[in-house]
């Protein structure tokens, strides 16, 4: 990195107080990237793991071609939002002069975060300016609500972070605050009788800890976070506020912790739900993108899905037929699930793992095969297989040595073609590639 660089990141609001050589060494190679005025930095509707920083030029945000749309200068931060919600784009990030940015991806966003207090309270302080009334008043909760009065309620929320396993509240805690999921998921568990059960996985836009502070007793199941999860914490004092000022939201609230605790019951007397609803959230199944699903009872092991990907990606199969058991039927099958947050692109050296517009993971051509990808996957669904030897630097005889190259294969989503090979080729039906969030809907609360 170039010294005038390093001295104008000493000048950015973000980084203001912190040493840079400490914070460099959070976020090590971050790139430098270029626009010309009138391209597009950011693109509505898109997934993205990189944020920007404005080195020098002016961008603007553009919403649906309205007028008067924000403007952002040398310094600001553009496209954290939805890098740390994990969702799509909400604008277009437009250069209104030649631009250069400095790049940090999620990980390093995360870890600088992590690292040093003065950052992330600038970050959500920046949250707090251009998207938490916003957020909240897209709940439905908050709906019928006046804009005030959510912006009032918003100045009240505390923003707060959990790494994953780590507990939010535990069962028989006293009730101090009511929460919204921003980014990531949370499970919902009890202890009953010695025995624990799951009850629930929730995700970015839902809320929890109503139920203890409506009926005025102690937490009813501890909840934790399944990944990185980001919260916006309601003391109970504002949640009172809220429902003296809004009687609607209070009975709205009472009949979803009616359903709620119905549904419960449902858990507790359906073994095979309650099963399956304890695997897809104790292996972090409900926070991937797709997952490929083999319906046990039809499924006659004739080999045709894994022999039809084989056939479409040189001989090498992108799926294992044996995965985890969600009950006695059905199968999660070991194969690339798209993570919303891909623990595979945290150390890949030659940045080869991206994730496309619509939020499938690829391995380009510039994977040297060092295997990181394939450690750091959670289910396994990562090979490294060798492509032949090529020719290197000459020997001690003069002549040039052959070295085995190797590379990362996985689910590709069967790119360039128009159907997924092993669910087209299964003969009586018993492979899906399914969208967890449709798929294990009820599972959700």
């Amino acid at each position: 990195m170039s010294e005038p660089l390093r001295e104008f990141i000493k000048s950015f609001p973000l980084f203001e107080g912190v040493e840079l050589g400490d914070m460099l060494d959070a976020m090590p190679n971050c790139a430098i990237s270029t626009f010309a005025e009138g391209e597009y930095i950011l693109r509505k509707g898109e997934y993205s793991d990189v944020c920007h920083i404005i080195v020098h030029g002016e961008a603007e945000a553009v919403f649906g071609g309205a007028e008067g749309n924000p403007v952002f200068r040398e310094g600001d931060i553009v496209g954290e939002m939805a890098l740390l919600s994990g969702l799509p784009r909400v604008a277009d990030i437009r250069a209104l002069t030649s631009v250069a940015t400095l790049d940090i991806t999620r990980d390093q966003l995360f870890a600088l975060m992590d690292a040093f207090p003065a950052i992330k309270e600038r970050l959500n302080e920046i949250y707090r300016r251009r998207g938490l009334s916003g957020q909240l008043a897209r709940i439905p909760l908050f709906e019928s609500i006046p804009r005030s009065f959510v912006d009032d309620l918003a100045a009240k929320a505390e923003l707060i972070s959990f790494k994953k396993d780590e507990v939010v509240f535990r069962q028989g805690d006293p009730a101090d605050a009511f929460y919204l999921l921003r980014y990531g998921f949370v499970k919902v568990e009890c202890q009953s009788g010695g025995k624990r059960r799951v009850l629930a996985y929730l995700k970015e836009g839902h809320y929890f800890g109503e139920i203890a502070l409506l009926s005025d007793e102690r937490r009813s199941a501890t909840v934790s976070a399944i990944s990185r999860a980001e919260l916006i914490k309601i003391p109970k004092t504002g949640f009172n506020e809220l429902l003296e000022a809004h009687s609607g939201v209070g009975r709205t609230l009472e009949n979803a912790m009616k359903k709620r605790e119905e549904r419960n019951v449902r858990v507790s007397a359906d073994s095979h739900f309650a099963q399956a609803l304890s695997a897809s959230v104790d292996t972090g199944l409900v926070a991937t993108k797709s997952i490929l699903i083999m319906d046990m009872t039809l499924c006659v092991h004739c080999g045709q899905c894994v022999a039809a990907c084989a056939s479409m990606h040189e001989g090498v199969p992108r799926l294992i037929r044996k995965g985890i058991r969600l009950d006695s039927y059905t199968m999660a099958i070991t194969s690339c699930m798209h993570c919303n947050d891909p623990s595979c692109m945290s150390h890949c050296p030659t940045g080869a793992i991206s994730r496309d517009p619509s939020g499938e993971i690829h391995h380009s051509d510039i994977c040297i095969g060092c295997g990181s990808c394939a450690r750091d996957c959670p289910y396994g669904n990562i090979a490294i297989i060798e492509l032949g030897p090529e020719k290197s630097g000459p020997g001690e005889t003069g002549q040039k040595k052959a070295r085995v190259r190797k590379k990362a294969v996985k689910c590709d989503m069967c790119k360039g073609y128009t159907f997924l090979g092993c669910v087209y080729n299964c003969p009586t039906g018993a492979a899906q590639r399914v969208a967890p969030e449709t798929y294990f809907k009820e599972f959700s609360t």
